[in-house]
C-alpha cells in the first residue's frame, strides 16, 4: 500500500523528472522497511508456533516417531565409543519379548521395574532376564523368532548432566581435584563450569558412566574412527517425564491384558534420594561423610546453568545427544 500510495504522489507531481534521485532514495527506503518487515515477521514465527512436549497427543505413534529419529540419528554418529556399562531388562513370552535399554540418568530403573512387574507371575508371567552385556542381548536377540519391542527413555541432554552430576556426588564418585575445587570454591556453579572447562566425561568421575552420551548406550558396539555406529532396533522412545507416556506404554507391553498401572518409584524421586543421602539417612549407599559434605557444592538444576556451560555441553560435551534429541522431538510433533 506504501508503494502504491508514493506512485500516486509521483504521477501528480510535475517535477518528477527533476527530483528522480530523491523519489529512488525513497523507493530504496521503503524497500529496505518493507524487507525488515517481512524478515522480522518470518523470525518471530517460530516462537509463536512451538509445541512443548507437553502438549504433545498421547499417542504411540509419538513414541514411535520418537524412537525412529534416534536411531536414524544414530545410524550417521561416527567415532563413538559404546558405554562401558551396560544393562537390559528382557521379557520373554511364547510369542513376543519386549524389553528395556537402559540409558543412565533417563528413568532407567523406573522402565526396569515396569519390564519386571510387567514380566512377573502375577501379571504376564513370562521369563524375565536382567542382562548386563550386548553380547548377551544380541544372542537374545539373534535367537528370537517372534516380534521383539525395544524402548528406551528420552530426556534433554542438559538435564541429564545435572542429574548425573548429583548422582555422581551421591557416589562419591567424582575425582579428588574436582571435589577438592568444590571444597575450596564452595559454590556449584563455579566448581562445574571450572570442571566442564577442564574436564572430559571420562576424566571427571572415578569407573562412572553417568556422564556418557545417550547414544553411547544405544549403539551395538562402538564406532571406529570414519565408521557408522549401529544403533539397537528400538520401537518406541518415551518421555520419562510424562506419566500418561508411561501409562501407554505399560498398556501397550501388556497388550490386552487386563492389570493396573503400577506405582513407579524407581528408588527415589531425584530430590528426595539427594536429601536422604545428604542427612545420612539412606540412599548413599556408596558415600561416607566427607562426600555428604561436598554435595552440596556439586548440586545444581538445569534452569540455574549459565550460558557458557549450555554452550559447553550443547556443542561438546553432549554434541551427538543434541542432535538426536532435538531431531526426535521434531518428529514427535509430526508423528507418523
Amino acid at each position: 500500500f506504501a508503494m502504491m500510495a508514493l506512485l500516486k504522489i509521483d504521477r501528480g507531481n510535475r517535477s518528477f523528472q527533476q527530483n528522480g534521485l530523491m523519489t529512488r532514495s525513497c523507493y530504496l527506503l521503503l524497500l529496505l522497511l518493507l524487507l525488515s518487515q517481512r524478515v522480522g515477521s518470518q523470525s518471530n514465527s517460530p516462537a509463536q508456533s512451538e509445541t512443548t512436549s507437553s502438549d504433545l497427543p498421547v499417542s504411540v505413534d509419538v513414541l514411535k516417531s520418537r524412537a525412529h529419529a534416534w536411531t536414524s540419528c544414530v545410524k550417521h554418529v561416527t567415532n563413538v565409543s559404546a558405554s562401558c556399562s551396560f544393562h537390559a531388562s528382557v521379557c520373554q513370552l511364547p510369542n513376543r519379548t519386549f524389553g528395556h535399554i537402559h540409558i543412565y540418568k533417563n528413568g532407567g530403573t523406573v522402565l526396569n521395574e515396569m519390564v519386571k512387574i510387567a514380566c512377573s507371575p502375577e501379571v504376564l508371567d513370562g521369563l524375565y532376564s536382567n542382562i548386563g552385556s550386548r553380547k548377551a542381548l544380541s544372542q537374545l536377540l539373534a535367537k528370537t523368532s517372534h516380534p521383539t519391542l525395544l524402548f528406551a527413555g528420552h530426556r534433554e541432554p542438559i538435564e541429564r548432566f545435572f542429574s548425573a552430576a548429583a548422582e555422581v556426588a551421591r557416589r562419591g564418585k567424582f575425582t579428588h581435584d574436582v571435589r577438592h575445587h568444590a571444597e575450596q570454591n564452595r559454590n556449584a556453579t563455579a566448581t562445574l563450569s571450572w570442571m566442564l572447562s577442564r574436564r572430559t566425561q571420562v576424566r571427571m568421575a572415578r569407573g562412572d558412566v553417568h556422564f556418557s552420551q545417550a547414544v553411547s548406550f544405544l549403539i551395538q558396539g562402538s564406532a571406529a574412527a570414519g565408521h557408522y555406529a549401529r544403533p539397537w532396533p528400538l520401537s518406541y522412545m518415551v518421555d520419562i517425564h510424562r506419566r500418561e507416556e508411561l501409562q501407554l506404554l505399560w498398556d501397550t507391553v501388556l497388550d490386552g491384558h487386563a492389570a493396573p498401572f503400577p506405582s513407579l518409584h524407581g528408588r527415589h524421586h531425584e530430590d528426595e534420594h539427594y536429601q536422604l543421602c545428604l542427612d545420612g539417612t539412606k540412599g548413599c549407599s556408596h558415600a561416607n561423610a566427607a562426600t555428604r559434605e561436598v554435595m552440596p557444592h556439586l548440586h545444581m538444576e538445569a534452569k540455574d546453568a549459565t550460558a557458557e556451560m549450555n554452550r559447553t555441553l550443547r556443542q561438546s560435551w553432549y554434541n551427538d545427544d543434541e542432535k538426536c534429541y532435538r531431531a526426535a522431538e521434531q518428529a514427535a510433533l509430526i508423528p507418523n
